[in-house]
């Protein structure tokens, strides 16, 4: 290596800090630290490492692309630089800004948590204590002025606890951003139901009635316009089918606990709107 020039130093663990003080005795250098992974690295057949080195203004570049993304949608853009865990910068911040919303996008189509959020994602949400808007892109790059306005919000509830625990932030949403409210509740196949059990049309007079006692309850609460229906099927693809191909809509669902399986943290039915509705998810813990 010639002197004078530049040297990039990745990692500054047992080998890279000693690694860099030795390159650093004859030559300019830069030590990048990285934040160690959750999960055991072991056994992956791919290291992909990533860093910015042909775009000399880096962080400005970030900071230019935020304001001119904010402007276009009349917002104001702001771009913090801040080095450490991601996570623990984002709740930070969140700290100091109470009435905050966090969105943040989702990755992967994995059975792991950790995978399909992300392991930052998933500690924001457990540290947020607050609903999360989530979103996860389905590869189609929408056109440059395809911004839309978001008329509805989707609570699908099931008659539990768990899936009300929500339904007040989502209501709360729909005021703020002037959407209706839609609740939405799914049967699956009551065809064959035995001797003394509700019959499929008793079902769904059980079920309206439940949907449309809750959204009334909403409405007259916090001023919103309400909707509601009873859809059909497997509930994932009975949600993700009555969503279609809109897109002003967001879905509002909650997670289950903090476990590491995305079907308990997340819980399937969770998970898989998230993963194929094509549309943000306002999410919680419950």
């Amino acid at each position: 290596m010639n002197k004078g020039k530049k040297a990039v130093v990745v990692g500054l663990g047992e080998v890279g800090k000693p690694l860099m003080q030795l390159i650093s005795e004859h030559h300019n250098v830069v030590g990048v630290d990285i934040t160690p992974p959750e999960q055991d690295p072991r056994g992956a057949d791919v290291l992909h490492l990533c860093f910015p080195f042909q775009v000399k203004d880096f962080v400005g570049e970030a900071a230019r692309y935020i304001d001119r993304v904010a402007s276009a949608h009349g917002a104001q853009g702001k771009c913090l630089l801040a080095p450490g865990d991601v996570a623990q910068t984002v709740l930070q911040e969140f700290a100091h800004q109470p009435d905050t919303l966090l969105a943040m996008t989702s990755r992967g189509h994995s059975g792991l948590a950790e995978v399909v959020l992300g392991s930052v994602a998933q500690r924001i949400m457990r540290g947020a204590q607050k609903p999360v808007l989530m979103y996860h892109p389905l590869g189609k790059r929408p056109a440059a002025d395809s911004s839309v306005r978001l008329t509805r919000v989707i609570l699908p509830l099931d008659g539990s606890t768990l899936t009300e625990a929500i339904a007040a932030d989502a209501a709360r949403f729909a005021q703020w951003i002037g959407a209706d409210l839609e609740l939405v509740t799914a049967l699956g196949d009551v065809s064959g139901a035995n001797v003394g059990e509700p019959s499929g049309g008793e079902m769904v007079s059980l079920e309206s009635g439940y949907v449309r006692a809750k959204g009334s309850e909403l409405g007259k609460q916090y001023g919103v316009e309400i909707n509601w229906d009873v859809l059909h099927g497997d509930p994932t693809e009975a949600i993700i089918g009555h969503v279609g191909n809109r897109r002003d809509v967001i879905l509002a669902m909650t997670t289950r606990r903090q476990d590491a399986l995305e079907a308990t943290f997340l819980g399937s039915i969770t998970a898989g709107c998230l993963r194929k509705a094509g549309v943000p998810v306002l999410m919680r813990l419950p």
